[in-house]
């Protein structure tokens, strides 16, 4: 990326932008870049030196950018509290559709993300951040159809207190959490919520032992996909979404030793279901 790439004021098209104060480009470039359109990814975020200067980015007048992700160095270390006020600064508008936080390490995330003026944004990734999310923080969003939490560092709360109200995540259709260490179980879902998710796909979450029987029988889910979830005790024996059409188990051993103390019971319960892959679940 050449210096002085700021002064291109009319360009449209930028797939990357990194942040390198050696080579003398700072994440005040893009200020003046209203033209940008579709996806930006602005890494190198590890070399912002406080909210101030993020804010010179000036994302909010962006309104042609619809995908944003924000990336940090996953090898350096850095202050949480400078982190959030880095994000809190990169406000971008309310055109936006697509988010993605990578390496992200911060104190929580931008109180920005639950404005319900967010109204296109569909679809949110957190990638390998440290940062403690609840669902507090997300429910918000109007029109959230895609959520992922990926290798997440810390602890994600997926809970509902009984002091809120409403539905969660009225719009939600895919939810996929892959390596959240300290996640145990959803604790107060309710079967008003996530009223509209039809695929969960959970993946190396190791220290989770239940599903919510709500997830698996009131909702349309479609396709449950639950791999490498090795103290996730079986739920087969309650009775599964009619609307369930793809099922894949793979490496459960408490599932499996389910499976295997109890065969008529699970082929009833999953007969309905079109495409079953449940690894070592030979006779």
């Amino acid at each position: 990326m050449p210096r002085g790439i700021g002064s291109l004021t009319q360009l449209k098209s930028l797939s990357a932008f990194l942040i390198d104060k050696d080579e003398g480009r700072s994440i005040a470039e893009l200020k003046n870049m209203n033209h940008l359109t579709g996806r930006l990814c602005i890494s190198g975020l590890e070399n912002v030196v406080d909210g101030h200067e993020a804010r010179k980015a000036d994302l909010w007048n962006k309104d042609k950018l619809t995908e944003l992700e924000f990336r940090w160095d996953e090898s350096k270390k850095y202050s949480r509290s400078k982190n959030i006020d880095i994000l809190e600064m990169l406000r971008p508008s309310f055109q936006l559709e697509k988010l993605q936080l990578s390496y992200c390490n911060a104190s929580g995330i931008p109180s920005w993300i639950d404005d319900p003026s967010f109204d296109k944004l569909t679809s949110i990734i957190l990638f390998k951040c440290n940062i403690a999310v609840g669902i507090d923080s997300l429910q918000q969003l109007p029109s959230l159809k895609s959520l992922s939490l990926i290798d997440m560092l810390y602890v994600v709360f997926l809970t509902r207190h009984p002091y809120q109200h409403g539905i969660i995540f009225p719009k939600l259709q895919r939810l996929t959490i892959v390596s959240i260490y300290h996640l145990y179980s959803w604790d107060g879902i309710m079967k008003e919520d996530y009223l509209n998710l039809s695929e969960l796909i959970i993946e190396r979450c190791w220290s989770l032992f239940e599903l919510p029987s709500p997830i698996l029988k009131r909702y349309k889910l479609k396709h449950l996909e639950v791999i490498n979830c090795s103290n996730l005790d079986s739920f087969l024996d309650k009775e599964l979404s009619t609307s369930l059409a793809t099922l894949i188990i793979e490496d459960c051993p408490k599932i499996n030793k389910w499976i295997k103390e109890n065969k008529d019971d699970w082929r009833k319960n999953i007969k309905h279901v079109e495409n079953v892959y449940i690894d070592q679940d030979e006779d």
